[in-house]
């Protein structure tokens, strides 16, 4: 089942990761206050907010973090 899995064949993508489903969603790490919860975070690392009013995707470029919101 795994092997299927990895070596399916959806699209003529050209990325490093590629993740395609018609039914599937890519599901982030969740944290209550990033900057807080991760001490030593890697560069490009992303995560979930889910601070109740904050909910926000969280980018560390290895200086700062981004934060995308859609409220």
């Amino acid at each position: 089942m795994i092997h299927k899995l990895l070596w399916a064949v959806f699209s003529n993508a050209k990325g490093i990761l590629v993740l395609e489903s018609s039914t599937k969603a890519l599901v982030l790490p969740k944290f209550r206050d990033v900057q807080k919860s991760i001490a030593s975070p890697s560069p490009e690392m992303i995560a979930f907010d889910d601070t109740p009013g904050k909910e926000q995707i969280c980018v560390y470029n290895g200086t700062e973090w981004s934060f995308w919101t859609w409220k």
